[in-house]
């Protein structure tokens, strides 16, 4: 199992970048499974995000801004059941392990307090790590440049690409760990 970790600060372009690498793969003729999370915009400021179906391209709303206490903290979103739900569905080893490219974005603040898509993680990771897995699978999560190293160090990820969204060829270099091989 390849892992691959697409890296930045809030709004480097991440997404972006990983939305690009999903059409590059569809290209060649590779299935992508997983999810996006876009960002929606209103005045200059992120108003929210909908999570994208990688494997039939459905557009569920996953938050919108609105200050708000959650487990004692002030968060500025508020999470749509649905929108996690299906992001949950997205990363069960049933639907996500048919394909060889799984996508998550991101792995965040949330995860590294036990909530998001933590629950979702480990058991992913157990399914696509066995030896008889078919076809090779390839993780690519998205994680903010301050967090990669908690998130390695709580998944424990020993091999993984580190690829930074602010890299002038940072397409290249996603492209060349897929496709090599």
């Amino acid at each position: 199992m390849k892992r691959i970790i697409i890296t930045g600060e809030i709004q480097s372009g991440k997404t972006t970048l990983a939305a690009a690498l999903v059409d590059s793969l569809r290209m060649k003729g590779r299935s992508v499974a997983g999810f996006l999370a876009l960002g929606l915009w209103d005045d200059d400021q992120r108003s929210g995000f909908d999570l994208l179906d990688l494997t039939t391209n459905a557009v569920t709303p996953l938050a919108r801004r609105a200050m708000t206490e959650q487990a004692g903290e002030i968060t500025p979103f508020i999470f749509n059941e649905a929108g996690l739900a299906a992001g949950r569905g997205l990363l069960s080893p049933e639907s996500a392990g048919k394909s060889e490219y799984i996508f998550i974005d991101e792995v965040g603040k949330l995860e590294m307090k036990g909530a998001g898509w933590a629950p979702e993680l480990s058991p992913l990771l157990e399914a696509v790590s066995q030896e008889d897995a078919l076809p090779e699978r390839t993780l690519i999560w998205l994680v903010r440049a301050t967090l990669v190293e908690a998130v390695m160090r709580r998944w424990d990820v020993p091999r993984t690409d580190i690829v930074s969204a602010d890299s002038d060829d940072a397409l290249e270099q996603l492209q060349s760990l897929c496709f090599a091989g």
